[in-house]
């Protein structure tokens, strides 16, 4: 064996010479040597050779399966079983030697080596499964248990090591035990992150649940000492209690920020490394994993939250002065064309969000409901960043008199750049929660709080986010509606020369002016404003001129021909189709607001005659009545009627059956109800006279059953805009009579009238849905 065994044993297979086998054979037939007695033989000689030199796994595991499969119980001599059982001492012995320094012989980066353990656990789990190693070893502990043992022991002294080695005394900074403290964290993120793969199924143990379980408690102590140094007492204060009390801001933000980023950024390293390290609390097992003091490591950052958080507060602010005194029109990267609607400083403050973001998403705060309440502080931090950014901005724009000149074509692109960067500032800002994803925090949070709880904390969100930028809105708008008031006067008699303009003049000639003037006043802002500032623009134009063409129409100082309202509706209709185009495109259901109606409807009145007027009312009317007709809510009760035409006789029938559910209007809860019913407009048939049915007392569901005759010709019953109008009345004899409700029937729709010859009694009635004149 010593002979074959010289140079690399790792790939020695066992032979020996053949002279060799020959000797052995010989001594085992004239010394009466047992089958078992050989194999045993062979097994201490090879086990003693491995603590020598190391053998194959290969060759260990066949020498081992052959000593298990020769041997009995009685097989051996009770000397032969101690010298096998010193022999298996020795060999387990050597096997833990080796596990306790693992981490030195073994290490995990290296493929071969882990090959190497692999196998040297299979021959000791072989060994431990075997039965003449527990009848030769019977207090042998499991192997389980002697591997939890021998691996806590090598973890504690490795661990002990590297503390050793990473705060060995050295030159430092005021911060370095901070620094210290993340380098021993890094060792252990670097040699868990290779042990958690060591869960050998040969062995049935899970390597890394025993380290880290182990490591767990004393790391801590260490982390918590190194904070305590560095924070004091505070450390222990709930991190949501300490948001509770207002931090003063730093006289000077800038020497705030400087004296504490160092510090700062040492204990957010600290922080992030303790944070990797807790993801692999998932290998460990269930049952320990709640017990794991790093699950708490984060309560100990309260106070250095708030400081990280006053750091980024008070170096943003800084940095809004800073960038906006740096400020430039923003140029290209791929041209040398100028993007001319944007400065540099909204692009920098708007990357400042995002680094926000990022810092927000590296924290990974594991606390939800904490999560949140530090979520606010940071939209309550931007929200103010962003009106200052925007208040700084429309200083600077000021500082230049722009308030105060009436001619702004010299300031029509730094306006533009303004409301530009103001926008892109708010726009960045309320992205700002979704990019830090308040929305699947509260979602989670509701899982573990009162829903009350979380929806006020949303609120408080949500508020924060939709009254800041409603501010940056507001004051984009007031610094355009600089713009409008320098349009006004000219406005004003544009629309003065559409209102005067002479009866023959084409409307066409009289508003293009106008469309001119806004063209050559809108071309620069198309050019430099972005698109929601241009349309924001002209919203206020549009609503300037609204206000003035009301103006127009309610002012009964001076009387206006029915041809002038015609040209301003039509210039209104006009005003519709340019702010609509494809150039403006300012969406109609901005244009139309109520305000518009009631202008055009104005317009409209004001240019139809007396009777197109008046048939326009009995038209709405008849709408009304179809609406009415159409709802299921008949508050003042149901007409029901049948009405003929007979075309021979020209004669118009009407039939009044009854009313039901009318309102009480007399004092013992009835009516006594009657119907009038005429001809409308008077103007179409001015020589029909009104009729009525009888008086039924005290009821609220007459029965009438009375019929009416009206003479009208053919052409009289296709007149546009002629109704039948019936009015339902109470009679009072002391009183004058009260009014319950009306409704209304188009002629050209009664049968008869479309040569629908039918019977009179073969009719089908009509139900109409009484209705009110609004007030």
């Amino acid at each position: 064996m010593n002979h074959r065994s010289v140079g690399e044993t790792t790939k020695w297979g066992g032979e020996l010479s053949r002279e060799a086998e020959t000797i052995l054979h010989q001594h085992a037939i004239q010394g009466d040597i047992t089958d078992i007695q050989r194999k045993m033989c062979r097994w201490i000689a090879y086990s003693k050779k491995h603590l020598e030199r190391t053998l194959t796994h290969k060759l260990l595991l066949l020498i081992t399966e052959q000593l298990e499969q020769t041997w009995q119980p009685t097989s051996l001599s009770r000397d032969e079983s101690d010298m096998l059982r010193e022999a298996f001492t020795l060999f387990i012995n050597h096997c833990f030697k080796q596990l306790a320094k693992l981490r030195d012989i073994f290490p995990a980066a290296n493929r071969i080596a882990i090959e190497r353990l692999e196998q040297l656990l299979t021959i000791v789990a072989k060994l431990h499964s075997m039965e003449v190693f527990r009848y030769c070893c019977p207090f042998q502990n499991s192997l389980q248990h002697e591997l939890s043992l021998i691996i806590s022991a090598g973890t504690m002294e490795w661990f002990d090591r590297m503390v050793a080695h990473v705060t060995k005394p050295r030159l430092r900074s005021d911060e370095d035990i901070l620094r210290s403290t993340s380098e021993l964290i890094y060792v252990l993120i670097a040699d868990d992150n290779l042990l958690f793969r060591m869960n050998f199924s040969s062995a049935k143990l899970a390597f890394y649940h025993i380290s880290f379980k182990k490591i767990d408690g004393k790391l801590m102590d260490i982390v918590i000492k190194a904070l305590e140094e560095e924070l004091g007492e505070q450390i222990y204060q709930s991190p949501l209690k300490l948001f509770e009390s207002a931090e003063p801001d730093s006289a000077d933000i800038a020497a705030f920020a400087f004296s504490a980023e160092q510090t700062s950024l040492s204990l957010f390293e600290l922080y992030l490394t303790l944070n990797e390290l807790a993801k692999y609390k998932i290998y460990v097992n269930e049952t320990h994993r709640s017990n794991l003091k790093i699950n708490q490591y984060y309560l100990y950052f309260g106070v250095a939250l708030k400081k990280w958080l006053s750091i980024a507060r008070n170096k943003l602010l800084h940095r809004i002065e800073y960038f906006l005194d740096k400020d430039k029109i923003e140029t290209s990267s791929t041209t040398t064309t100028t993007n001319n609607k944007f400065t540099s400083s909204s692009l920098d403050i708007s990357n400042c969000f995002t680094q926000m973001t990022q810092f927000w998403r590296r924290l990974a705060w594991p606390d939800v409901l904490g999560s949140i309440v530090y979520l606010i502080k940071i939209t309550e931090d931007t929200a103010n960043a962003t009106r200052l950014y925007a208040t700084l901005m429309e200083e600077k724009l000021n500082a230049k008199k722009f308030y105060d000149t009436n001619d702004l074509t010299i300031y029509t692109q730094e306006l533009s750049l303004t409301v530009n960067n103001i926008e892109r500032i708010r726009e960045s800002f309320k992205a700002l929660p979704i990019e830090l994803s308040y929305d699947k925090l509260l979602v989670a949070a509701e899982k573990f709080h009162p829903i009350a709880v979380v929806d006020e904390y949303r609120k408080k969100i949500e508020t924060t986010v939709a009254i800041c930028s409603q501010d940056i809105t507001d004051r984009i708008y007031r610094i355009l509606s600089k713009v409008i008031t320098n349009m006004e006067m000219e406005l004003k008699q544009y629309l003065f020369h559409i209102i005067e303009a002479p009866e023959a003049s084409a409307a066409q000639d009289t508003i293009q002016p106008l469309f001119t003037f806004l063209d050559n006043q809108l071309l620069p802002y198309t050019e430099y404003l972005i698109r929601l500032n241009l349309t924001r623009l002209l919203e206020l134009i549009w609503a300037v001129l609204i206000d003035q063409i009301l103006c127009e129409v309610e002012d009964i100082t001076s009387p206006k021909s029915i041809s002038s309202y015609t040209r301003l509706l039509k210039a209104l209709d006009g005003l519709v189709e340019y702010f609509n185009n494809e150039e403006h495109y300012l969406p109609k259901d901005i244009l139309k607001t109520d305000k518009y109606r009631l202008v055009k409807k104005l317009l409209k009145y004001q240019s139809t005659d007396t009777q197109s007027l008046i048939k326009m009312y009995y038209q709405e009317k008849v709408q009304e009545q179809d609406r009415a007709n159409s709802s299921n809510q008949c508050d003042l009760g149901k007409l029901y009627c049948r009405a003929y035409y007979h075309l021979k006789e020209e004669t118009l029938y009407i039939e009044i059956i009854s009313c039901k559910n009318l309102r009480p209007c007399d004092s013992n809860g009835l009516s006594d109800p009657y119907v009038e019913v005429q001809l409308c407009p008077k103007f179409l048939y001015p020589y029909i006279e009104k009729q009525q049915t009888s008086v039924i007392k005290k009821t609220l569901n007459p029965q009438f059953n009375e019929k009416f005759e009206f003479r009208l010709t053919e052409k009289e019953c296709n007149l546009s805009g002629g109704i039948i109008h019936f009015i339902v009345m109470d009679h009072d004899l002391m009183w004058s009579n009260d009014f319950e409700g009306e409704a209304f029937l188009e002629i050209w729709k009664i049968t008869g009238v479309n040569n629908d010859n039918r019977a009179v009694d073969e009719l089908k009635q009509i139900e109409l849905a009484l209705t009110h004149p609004k007030g």
